[in-house]
């Protein structure tokens, strides 16, 4: 790369295509479908272990004491809404596991799935540093969205609740943690 902010871009990019193989191969683990009957996956065998690989991907080698705690419902999910989680999965927990602890700090970043009413609810919480100030201002709630332009990752975040057919929030404070909840409707497009 010419510069070291390409250099940086094309860094995220690749973490976000080992992303989208790390979710791929999970899948490739569910029922095999066809285009009558579409794939599956079990969403507490797919959370919990889609986590425990991550943590050993981010945190294996270091001595970093940060714990990863993943606790999923079991539901099913046809392939392709199994994806779209499991990329937003990836960046939120990714998003905490780097930017939560700095300087080696301890921490617990904690993944729970469930369904509530009629939605999937997805949330990832840290008891980290907090976002920034301009980030946790408080706001109502169906305001609470992550904030435009701010990345790579925030676009596809918000591109993939989008394609779920829900909604992104995030909250936290300076030094209370960050919390992040995606929320999609249970019933699959179409029904």
């Amino acid at each position: 790369a010419p510069s070291p902010a390409a250099a940086d871009g094309l860094r995220e990019a690749a973490e976000h295509a080992r992303a989208l193989a790390r979710a791929h191969a999970w899948l490739a683990h569910g029922d095999v479908g066809d285009d009558e009957h579409p794939a599956r996956v079990d969403t507490k065998e797919f959370i919990e272990g889609f986590c425990r690989d991550l943590g050993r991907a981010l945190l294996s080698g270091e001595l970093r004491p940060i714990a990863l705690i993943a606790k999923a419902e079991s539901h099913t999910l046809d392939s392709e809404r199994g994806v779209h989680l499991g990329l937003a999965l990836n960046e939120l927990v990714t998003n905490a596991l780097k930017s939560a602890f700095p300087d080696n700090g301890a921490g617990t970043v904690r993944v729970r799935f469930a369904r509530e009413g009629d939605d999937f609810v997805l949330s990832v919480s840290d008891d980290g540093i907090g976002m920034a100030a301009d980030d946790a201002r408080p706001q109502p709630p169906a305001e609470r969205r992550l904030p435009k332009g701010t990345g790579l990752g925030t676009r596809l975040l918000q591109g993939l609740a989008a394609q779920l057919r829900g909604t992104l929030s995030r909250q936290g404070g300076n030094g209370a943690g960050t919390s992040a909840e995606l929320r999609f409707p249970a019933a699959e497009p179409g029904r």
